[in-house]
């Protein structure tokens, strides 16, 4: 059965497409105020375009990508600014090689360089302001889930478990801390959003 998509998700996936958007969107039109074939179809933008593409795809794999709702503002900023450096870095040298052609450059050069350092610091404001505004935006559609916590019988890890989940007070909401060993637990779980097992082993962990 193929699962339904809710409107918020639909949302959130749109936004985090904005944001990429945006980035290729402000590294072409940047570069291409003295690079006149990024702003039409041509060969050399379409490799341009292609590589951007690729490359943004591979280094959110490696450094994260915009994860609004997972992550706080701080971290998605560092992993996607990360991300389009590099990005920027391979469009740009792809756009170089195709520019070295008898009808620009008879040999590689690396031009215009402020004009990628200035792609990449208007990206990084708008990395920031979009990760504010994102995080702003799906907290006030997702309220913090209803967490349970269950407790194994002779664990010592509780309060490191609380402690964590706290640093995320938009994600979780800690509701109630019990025993593995209380009843009507069923119930319990049936009532939260969320439950977190601290060392529930064996036949308690699989009832649960």
């Amino acid at each position: 059965m193929r699962r339904k998509f809710s409107l918020r998700e639909l949302l959130v996936v749109a936004y985090k497409a904005l944001v990429y958007i945006l980035l290729f969107i402000i590294f072409v039109l940047v570069m291409g105020t003295r690079n006149e074939s990024l702003l039409r179809l041509s060969r050399t933008s379409g490799v341009t375009y292609f590589v951007f593409a690729l490359a943004m795809s591979m280094m959110s794999v490696i450094y994260g990508g915009f994860d609004i709702g997972v992550r706080k503002s701080k971290p998605i900023f560092y992993s996607v600014v990360s991300a389009t450096i590099f990005t920027n870095l391979m469009a740009y040298l792809a756009l170089m090689i195709m520019n070295t052609n008898p009808s620009n450059n008879a040999r590689f050069r690396l031009d215009d360089l402020e004009l990628l350092l200035l792609a990449t610091v208007i990206q990084a404001v708008v990395i920031r302001l979009m990760a504010h505004a994102g995080n702003a935006i799906y907290f006030k559609m997702y309220p913090p889930k209803r967490t349970l916590i269950i407790a194994g019988e002779d664990t010592t890890d509780t309060t490191r478990v609380k402690n964590y989940l706290s640093t995320y007070k938009k994600q979780y909401k800690i509701m109630l801390e019990v025993s593995e060993k209380k009843g009507d637990l069923e119930r319990m779980i049936d009532t939260h959003d969320l439950v977190v097992l601290v060392d529930v082993f064996g036949e308690a962990r699989k009832r649960l």
